[in-house]
């Protein structure tokens, strides 16, 4: 199987476990939900340039507004979790 091929994959798993499964369970807390599609965004390959990954990152964002409806709320941190992973990376 294709790198491409498993990363669409997991995205799809990644984005149908979060709107399907986790928003649908009670919340541990007012306010706490919890969000494992980051791990989407982590697991990428470390080959993908910069710019790639924030695209990635931005657009993983967008197809979790679209299900949630909520306007900005997944991309924006999405962006910054693309946009840190290569200084975590370098740290590690």
């Amino acid at each position: 199987m294709s790198d491409l091929l498993r990363n669409i994959i997991r995205l799809a798993a990644f984005i149908l476990v979060q709107v399907y499964v986790l928003n649908k369970i009670p919340h541990l807390h007012k306010l706490v939900t919890p969000y494992i599609y980051f791990l989407f965004i982590l697991w990428l390959p470390f080959t993908i340039s910069r710019l790639g990954l924030l695209i990635i990152g931005f657009f993983t964002g967008l197809i979790l507004d679209y299900f949630m409806m909520t306007p900005g709320l997944h991309a924006a941190p999405c962006l910054l979790i693309a946009y840190v992973r290569p200084f975590l990376i370098s740290l590690l």
